[in-house]
């Protein structure tokens, strides 16, 4: 047996004038002119019946063409939401057949009155974000209560009226911020609550960086809470536990390129001859820098370079035996006035020109470390595309989202306490941190100033240095990366020459890592 439905309760008996008020509507249905005075009686009549039904029949009039219902259109859709919303209306309408009729019509248009009036309540909040009384007036007219939309709605347009320094929005927002923290971990969910609202879409784009910025602050709270707690305890690195209470087992090792900033500083190694590195030599194409020619897997290129960086010895050379699809220096025949000189694939520092020759390449040539350095670099930013695939033109310097930082800030972390003597190794670390600190929100999510930018641009200028080669031979990296990281590093770039400005009217040494302090607290 199915359990039964709950009966519905009994209409309440009709007032003689109202129920004879009603008989009277129903009779005129088909003269409209007679409708309109029968329904002017029957809205004079005191109770919510005699109103709801006067609603009714002048929806059912405006339906029929009459000019003065279709007028009240708005307000007769407002009279009949208010029975819709509490539900009341659905008693009323037993209470005479001709109501049940019109009531179930009425049901299906007032789904799209009350979406025509949140798009209306959603446009005035728009229209009113910069005037903080106006504003607060239009988020109170935002309808239903406790609609999912509505409450998202509310939300945002909160955090508009709390950047207008209205204190109590901040708790308004943080009541509903469950709904954008569901926006932000689902696409589905952020298509649902923004909707075709364009004033949502613009406020949900402005707000998603911002969460970014959260959740990237929070992983790495996180990762410095574990690596300062495998610092303090560096013989349970690598060690887990399957299950409370199970006896440890040996993580499995990954594959990595960029080490932990956690793993203990490896001991200084003993004096040793210096031995010079073979030559380098590569060509810098238009697009994308092409790896040095090597019959070699890919998994043994990253074998080496682990042994050069973990174990500080000098790199073998570079097998030079062609492959197929590899990109070869041209043959030159002596008579050719063009000169190959060897090269980094970093180099962005144009060779002076000879007398009777035009140098193509530039003669830097990397020592151990710094080729150690770059092979390192270019695995784990993905600089050079690999060889067996088509070029697509995908940006390895992009950071607009989450995934693309993450990439970046690893690199970075991995950088700790390594390659210290590379000058290239200063410089772009200090590019990167530039560039990144360009993607900080100027403003916090409440309109204070973002101390995180600052920060991080502090950080980056406290990696100034004087070589100016270095930084030419990094920079050319952000420059094939594409116009937008280029544009993102210029940013960056105007802060160096605002500081560079700043030490010099201070008589300020831009080295100095006080001197970033000070001019970040100037600003």
């Amino acid at each position: 047996m199915t359990e039964a439905e709950p009966a519905q309760p009994m209409a309440e008996p009709l007032p003689p004038a109202v129920a004879e008020g009603i008989g009277r509507c129903a009779e005129a249905l088909l003269d409209v002119d007679r409708l309109r005075g029968e329904v002017n009686a029957l809205r004079a009549l005191p109770g919510r019946t005699a109103d709801f039904a006067s609603a009714l029949f002048n929806l059912e009039a405006a339906r029929k063409g009459d000019a003065d219902a279709r007028a009240d259109m708005l307000e007769t859709a407002d009279r009949l939401l208010v029975f819709w919303k509490d539900k009341s209306g659905d008693a009323l309408a037993r209470s005479h057949p001709t109501l049940g009729l019109l009531w179930a019509d009425a049901s299906a248009l007032l789904v799209s009155f009350e979406v025509k009036r949140f798009k209306r309540a959603l446009q005035a909040c728009w229209e009113a974000r910069g005037d903080a009384a106006t504003l607060q007036s239009c988020i109170d007219d935002l309808q239903p209560e406790g609609n999912r939309r509505v409450e998202f709605a509310r939300c945002l347009y909160h955090l508009e009226l709390a950047r207008l320094f209205v204190d109590a929005s901040r708790q308004q927002f943080a009541r509903r911020v469950g709904l954008v923290q569901e926006a932000y971990l689902s696409k589905d969910a952020a298509l649902e609550l923004v909707g075709d609202d364009e004033g949502l879409a613009h406020l949900w784009k402005e707000l998603v960086p911002y969460l970014d910025e959260f959740f990237e602050a929070q992983e790495q709270e996180e990762e410095r809470a574990r690596k300062a707690a495998a610092k303090t305890d560096p013989h349970r690195e690598g060690v887990v536990r399957t299950a409370p209470g199970a006896p440890e087992v040996a993580a499995a090792p990954e594959a990595q390129v960029v080490p932990s900033v956690a793993a203990a500083p490896a001991p200084a190694a003993p004096p040793r001859a210096r031995v010079d590195p073979p030559p380098f030599r590569t060509l810098m194409p238009n697009a994308l820098a092409a790896p040095a020619p090597s019959n070699k897997p890919p998994s043994a290129e990253l074998e080496m370079v682990e042994v050069v960086v973990d174990a500080a010895a000098p790199p073998p050379p570079p097998d030079t035996t062609p492959r197929p699809g590899s990109l070869q220096a041209p043959a030159l025949d002596e008579s050719d006035d063009i000169e190959i000189v060897s090269v980094s694939p970093v180099s962005a520092v144009p060779p002076p020109q000879r007398s009777g020759a035009l140098d193509v390449l530039s003669d830097y040539e990397p020592n151990a470390e710094a080729l150690a350095f770059w092979r390192h670099t270019e695995a784990a930013l993905g600089l050079l595309p690999n060889s067996h695939e088509p070029r697509s033109g995908q940006r390895v310097l992009a950071a607009s989202d989450r995934g693309e930082r993450k990439k970046l800030n690893a690199w970075l972390d991995g950088m700790s306490g390594r390659f210290t003597e590379v000058p290239d190794a200063r410089a772009m670390q200090c590019l990167l941190k530039l560039y990144l600190a360009t993607h900080i929100k100027e403003k916090t999510l409440f309109g204070a100033p973002n101390h995180k930018r600052k920060e991080a641009f502090e950080e980056a200028l406290q990696l100034l240095s004087g070589d100016a080669e270095a930084v030419g031979r990094c920079a050319v990296w952000f420059e094939l990366d594409g116009p937008q990281t280029v544009e993102s590093l210029s940013v960056g770039l105007e802060m160096v020459a605002d500081f560079l400005q700043y030490c010099a009217r201070q008589s300020l040494d831009p080295l100095d890592a006080a001197s970033p302090v000070k001019f970040i607290e100037s600003t």
